[in-house]
């Protein structure tokens, strides 16, 4: 879930309220400048890959955050190099696992699973929201399987 990411990266999640532009003003006017900003000067040129168009984007970018700011007097790299650098922490060592939560049946021969994973042996109640993120199913603390596979589905 989005809670576990951000505990995992060790940071916290502020979201914009929804159906309050003032909140979101500062963000989207800053990549409505940087938009039109590269746009406007690739506007002549033709790409013929991709690779193309991203190295050119990617040496306007360089550009743009060397580029002074009207009100600071700086540029966005020294602005980042200065203030938000030095509390960088660093990422963890394994990236965020993909993890998503699956209801589960039961079937009559108390095979349990979900799109054609079934565990053979298992007593637990009809229909319960498990976190697959397991090798095992894993309920109020008790593990019930240790190896799933894929059995047929009319069996």
């Amino acid at each position: 879930t989005y809670a576990e990411l951000a505990h995992h990266y060790g940071t916290a999640v502020l979201p914009a309220r929804p159906y309050k532009p003032k909140d979101k003003a500062k963000a989207e006017v800053a990549v409505q400048v940087v938009e039109r900003w590269i746009l406007a000067r690739l506007r002549h040129r033709r790409f013929f890959s991709l690779v193309e168009l991203n190295t050119a984007i990617r040496q306007l970018r360089g550009q743009m955050n060397d580029r002074p700011l009207q009100r600071h007097k700086v540029s966005r790299r020294e602005l980042f190099e200065t203030l938000d650098k030095p509390v960088l922490r660093p990422l963890p060592p394994h990236p965020a696992r993909k993890r998503q939560k699956t209801l589960l049946g039961r079937r009559k021969s108390d095979c349990v699973g979900a799109t054609g994973h079934w565990c053979r042996r298992v007593r637990i109640p009809n229909w319960c929201a498990l976190p697959s993120r397991a090798s095992w199913l894993d309920l109020f603390g008790r593990s019930y399987a240790r190896k799933c596979r894929n059995w047929p589905r009319n069996e």
